[in-house]
């Protein structure tokens, strides 16, 4: 949402300063309390922590089975020979790669989907700021 506000408020700025800089009448908007009135902002919002919350699940699981595994090789450490120690080792170090590989992912998917959810919306909060600013500039 941080984003979508600072971008927001950022091409606002630069429409401001492409207007006639002489009789300007000067106003002022709250970018972010025009995407909060936006009923497609709290629709996206709640889709991208619906996303989110899958990924947690998932990361949760994993860790899981990462604490399972390596709560039975520490009991059983000692009665391991040398080859199985090895292999319960090189088990745990993958397992735990792929957790990260994996929350890496997640949030790059997360990302990707609050971006393709937040366009519609910067999209249409662009528009109706030129509609004010038309408005604005014809009333001048």
């Amino acid at each position: 949402m941080k984003k979508i506000t600072t971008s927001l408020a950022i091409i606002f700025a630069a429409l401001m300063f492409t207007t006639e800089v002489s009789a300007q009448k000067i106003a002022h908007l709250r970018v972010d309390s025009l995407l909060t009135l936006m009923p497609e902002a709290k629709k996206a919002e709640a889709i991208a922590q619906d996303f989110l919350k899958q990924f947690e699940k998932e990361i949760a699981s994993m860790n899981t089975e990462f604490q399972t595994k390596y709560a039975d090789y520490m009991a059983n450490q000692a009665s391991y020979s040398d080859l199985v120690r090895k292999n319960k080792e090189e088990e745990l170090q993958m397992l735990q790669q792929r957790i990260e590989a994996f929350k890496e992912q997640a949030q790059q998917e997360y990302q990707n989907k609050n971006a393709e959810l937040s366009k519609p919306i910067y999209d249409k909060a662009k528009k109706v700021l030129r509609l004010l600013l038309k408005k604005v500039d014809t009333n001048m």
